[in-house]
């Protein structure tokens, strides 16, 4: 299959992509470090508990060896009576068969003998080296009676001089041979004991019982994924419950399933009027016929037709696989205007964006991830020195505080006040969108042939082009703020509206881009000017094909790239569609926490002070300063971004210095302790995760922080 007909999404890559000959694990450093430490905690968690077994095992092994020495034994009587010829003898006695019997007489008179003569020297040899100090003589008797049968049998004839031969080499081996080995010392007694150990162990493994474990398993195992085969994914299909597929010869498939990443891929075509979307629709259903996880089973829409199905099938749920490390988690400043590694697809590859020039959308239910992904591209704007970042946090509660260390506007809640602010700032926006556009106008063609803000133009300060980023979290508190039946609040909402709008659609080739997430998607949460202006589409999990196609683009739910798939599991895992590719399946980062992110901020703060660009909110140079947070407003931060009701006071400590590194790095433990007990907030003994010792209550903080306002007031 050619590259044009490969499907969207789950293989996430075309057919003509080349695996690399090397495994991710070997060619990076992070990921072979982080590979090392799985591996090694695995084997050393099963080293243990094979230590702890091993009593057990040796007790059970001994107390079958009896049984593993009967069943040797009638094997090895089997083997020495040729049960097979016998059998095959009185067979052919009942039948009358004379011809047949002496045949068979004859070949097992010759098997036995043949056989006793083997199994006689193999045991002396196994015998022997014990014999050979317990009864050298009768050793040296046995030895010699064996190698005279071998004389006789070896040397053709028969006569009585081959009958001479053989009695005088038994008779020399049976009279000399005592004194030979009387010669030979005697080994100490532990390599015979360590001999019978292994033999009695030996034996016991042999005659254990097949069909249990010597040691119960008690973990829940996922057992062994097996390869996936073109046979079962066709009976899959068949048991969806279509009338036109019944038939699995009616299935053609395209390409026979192939390793690809983390999993198998496999195109297959649907026949009559079934559509691929169909399948898709399915999900559930598919993974329970092909017996694997809900989260290891992806299928999509191909390019071929309606009825072009890729499915891939994940060895690992896609949220529990082990992510390749982030490449910005500890790289230094970036250049916007090259694509960034914001995703990775199924195949664990990291998924490239190119944030400038595009604007992006968010878009899920509550709880999937979608102000992660939000506070992510941020992040990732922000470790470009040149970018002025807005930050406006509507749902209020602190989750992107981490770009509160380098935004030149950072705006939290619904306040009044704080609407109106955003407001200010957005109408400023709009106006330097328009000096920004005479600015390019001006320039000479050479300098700007494409009438848009390049690298080279946003790093000349002269200009004043550095790229704007403007991410707005729950969109849906700005663009429908306050009552409906007021005035005010109505003409608030429609200049959000055009501001908005104006700058999605403009604001691109000027260096400014908008970065919105929602979880409530309509007409009132996305306006349909922005929506359709939109060009980076990120669809977590959502409900109902309208938010489905108000996200992905119009037609996107009937060409099966359907949101509604995702699990409650598959937090972080969303259907990405960007300019240039088709929809693919595509997870965040996993891990990046507000105190993962922090860091982040803090190092991107550090970019921006030592190249001089700190601006704004974050250089404390803003119009209107907001009051200086005190303790109990950090705690009540950092509480509320953790989502806990109690926290230790040494992590505490610890997630204050990274809110704000400046003021808190230096608060030791005890001293925090002491400053919160001053400020009304008791500090007793709380127990997280079976540990107890000093920490703080959010109830508590919150009850001195009220009484702290009632003062003031």
């Amino acid at each position: 299959m050619t590259s044009t007909e490969q499907g969207p999404g789950p293989g996430g890559g075309r057919a003509g992509d080349r695996e690399p000959i090397l495994p991710p694990w070997a060619t990076d450093r992070e990921t072979l470090r982080a590979t090392v430490q799985v591996l090694t905690r695995r084997w050393a968690w099963r080293g243990g508990r094979a230590l702890v077994a091993l009593p057990r095992v040796l007790v059970m092994l001994v107390a079958y060896s009896p049984r593993g020495l009967a069943r040797v034994t009638a094997a090895v009587a089997r083997y020495l009576y040729d049960q097979d010829t016998a059998d095959l003898r009185h067979h052919h006695a009942r039948n009358i068969q004379t011809a047949e019997y002496q045949r068979a007489h004859a070949a097992r008179r010759t098997n036995l003998h043949a056989r006793w003569v083997v199994a006689g020297t193999v045991a002396l040899a196994v015998a022997g080296p014990v014999l050979a100090f317990l009864a050298p003589a009768a050793l040296c008797v046995a030895v010699g009676v064996l190698a005279g049968a071998w004389v006789v049998k070896l040397i053709p004839g028969r006569g009585l001089g081959e009958l001479a031969v053989g009695a005088g080499v038994a008779a020399g081996i049976a009279w000399f041979g005592p004194g030979v080995l009387a010669l030979i010392p005697r080994p100490p007694l532990w390599p015979l004991l360590t001999v019978g150990a292994g033999v009695v162990l030996a034996l016991g493994w042999h005659g254990r019982n097949r069909e249990r474990h010597l040691v119960p398993d008690t973990r829940v195992s996922p057992g062994v994924v097996l390869p996936l085969r073109a046979d079962v994914v066709v009976g899959a299909l068949c048991s969806l419950g279509s009338a036109q597929m019944k038939d699995p010869d009616a299935i053609r498939v395209l390409t026979d399933p192939a390793r690809s990443g983390q999993g198998y891929q496999l195109d297959v075509e649907l026949p009559g009027s079934v559509k691929a979307s169909w399948v898709v629709g399915r999900r559930e259903e598919l993974a329970a016929a092909l017996k694997r996880e809900l989260g290891c089973v992806w299928p999509a829409v191909g390019r071929r037709n309606a009825a072009h199905l890729v499915l891939y099938v994940a060895d690992q749920p896609l949220a529990e696989q082990t992510q390749r490390p982030w490449p910005l988690a500890k790289s230094g400043p970036i250049d916007l205007f090259v694509p960034q590694p914001m995703f990775t697809d199924q195949r664990g590859q990291w998924v490239d964006l190119l944030f400038l020039f595009a604007s992006m959308v968010v878009g899920a239910v509550p709880r999937m991830g979608k102000t992660f992904v939000l506070r992510q591209a941020l992040l990732v704007c922000a470790l470009d020195p040149r970018t002025r970042i807005y930050a406006l946090d509507g749902k209020g509660t602190g989750d992107l505080a981490p770009l509160s260390h380098v935004a030149h506007f950072y705006s939290v809640g619904d306040d009044e006040d704080e609407i109106v602010r955003v407001v200010q700032a957005l109408r400023a926006l709009r106006a330097e969108l328009r000096r920004r556009a005479k600015v390019i106008r001006s320039l000479p063609k050479d300098q700007c042939p494409e009438s848009k803000v390049t690298s080279a133009l946003a790093s000349r300060r002269d200009l004043r082009l550095e790229p704007i980023v403007i991410g707005i979290d729950e969109s849906q508190i700005y663009f429908g703020y306050g009552d409906r039946s007021n005035k005010d609040h109505k003409a608030i909402r429609e200049e959000l509206d055009a501001t908005v709008s104006d700058l999605v659609k403009r604001g691109p080739a000027l260096g400014i881009i908008v970065l919105l997430a929602t979880q409530q998607v309509n007409a009132q949460t996305v306006p349909s000017a922005v929506a359709a202006n939109i060009v980076i589409r990120v669809a977590l999990k959502l409900e109902g094909h309208e938010p489905n196609d108000r996200i992905l683009g119009t037609g996107a739910y009937s060409r099966g790239i359907d949101a509604q798939m995702f699990s409650i599991d598959d937090k972080g895992i969303a259907y990405l569609k960007a300019e240039g590719r088709e929809a693919a399946i595509v997870r965040s980062v996993a891990g990046l926490d507000t105190v993962a992110a922090d860091k982040i901020g803090v190092r991107a703060r550090a970019l921006r002070e030592a190249a001089g660009l700190l601006t704004g909110d974050a250089a404390d140079d803003a119009a209107e300063r907001a009051p200086e947070p005190t303790l109990l407003d950090d705690v009540h931060q950092v509480l509320t971004a953790a989502r806990v009701d109690r926290m230790h006071l040494g992590d505490l400590r610890a997630r204050l210095a990274l809110l704000r590194s400046t003021t808190w790095s230096t608060l030791t433990v005890d001293a925090l302790g002491q400053q919160l007990r001053e400020a009304g907030v008791p500090t007793p003994g709380v127990k997280i995760e079976g540990r107890n010792t000093s920490g703080v209550r959010a109830a508590d903080v919150a009850g001195a922080r009220e009484d702290g306002a009632a003062a003031a007031g």
